[in-house]
């Protein structure tokens, strides 16, 4: 005698493979969902601001220090050693110390503002054991915010720079 399907002992839904599965593809699309969710307000972008018609108006200003670097020659040696970062002034260069915005390439909560003060003539150094490996933006200016100038420094692939107005 032959079995006829209604003679087959059928198991329950929950104990077969198929259901499963196919709850399971919406399923790994929701759960990714929220991880992007996650992810995304966690990582917020820093580079978007409240106040962007107030910055957009002070880039004229920055530029107008950054020619003026640029008509006064200035140009500094920048160099890492030791955790120990230290610039040296063109000659005849005389301010008692020297800011320097090291700009993190992602992060704005890893920026940084360094003081380098004036140890000898034309030197001026500061402990900078906060330095990593980093694609870095630097800005350097005077206490009197007269000029600054702008630049990209890795210090792990070359530990010095010359910091140069344009």
């Amino acid at each position: 005698m032959t079995e006829s399907p209604q003679d087959k002992d059928i198991q329950p839904w929950y104990k077969q493979f198929w259901p499963w599965f196919l709850i399971a593809l919406p399923g790994s699309v929701v759960i990714a969902g929220l991880i992007t969710l996650w992810i995304s307000i966690e990582n917020s972008h820093q580079m978007v601001t409240g106040d962007y018609f107030k910055k957009g108006l002070a880039i004229n200003e920055t530029k107008e220090r950054q020619h003026e670097a640029a008509r006064l020659g200035l140009s500094f040696q920048l160099t890492l050693s030791n955790k120990q970062l230290t610039i040296d002034a063109p000659v005849g260069f005389d301010e008692p110390l020297l800011y320097l915005f090291v700009q993190h390439p992602a992060r704005a909560d890893r920026d940084f503002t360094l003081v380098l003060n004036k140890v000898a003539p034309n030197t001026y150094q500061v402990d900078a054991a906060q330095l990593a490996s980093f694609n870095y933006r630097l800005k350097l200016w005077s206490p009197k915010d007269t000029w600054e100038i702008r630049q990209r420094w890795h210090p792990m692939q070359d530990p010095s720079v010359t910091l140069s107005a344009e």
